[in-house]
């Protein structure tokens, strides 16, 4: 699955549209992008990105194994299968999430299928999600697994019913 830059220039501001892509292939299409974009504006700047972890990809000295033991010992009380999937989507960043919890119910609301309140907060405040698809397809992919219960709910607390 390629991707294609698509260039149109006859505006004010150039607008760059990208089709296909995938995620392995992310930072590559990024590189492109700012490539084009200099191009376009006449200035270059030195690259930078190839050696910056991606957000939350700070886990310092660790494999992500051993920082899910960490964060394991650490939130003790969230099932293991819950925690994983928080590091595989955030990394680091897991960590403002939960921030000082100690026990679920500091999480708040319990939407069903491992989301919580504080999850969907921080997805709405740091990520732009503004909708149930946005939280449950695009960023998650819980919508694979929660039951209509959750979407039901998930979509009162953010308004859209």
């Amino acid at each position: 699955r390629d991707y294609h830059l698509h260039i149109e220039t006859f505006h004010e501001s150039p607008i760059i549209s990208v089709y296909g892509g995938k995620i392995t292939t992310c930072r590559l299409l990024a590189t492109d992008v700012a490539d084009e974009i200099e191009r376009l504006l006449g200035a270059k700047g030195a690259a930078w990105t190839h050696q910056t972890p991606l957000p939350g990809g700070e886990i310092v000295e660790r494999n992500f194994f051993e920082f899910i033991g960490d964060m394991s010992a650490y939130y003790h009380w969230l099932p293991v299968e819950i925690l994983t999937r928080m590091a595989k989507a955030y990394g680091a960043r897991v960590m403002t999430i939960l921030g000082g919890a100690t026990q679920h119910e500091q999480l708040g609301r319990d939407f069903g299928g491992g989301l919580y309140q504080a999850e969907v907060d921080y997805l709405v405040r740091e990520e732009w999600a503004r909708t149930a698809d946005d939280i449950l397809w695009r960023r998650t992919k819980l919508g694979l697994h929660v039951t209509p219960d959750t979407v039901a709910a998930l979509k009162r607390y953010l308004g859209e019913v």
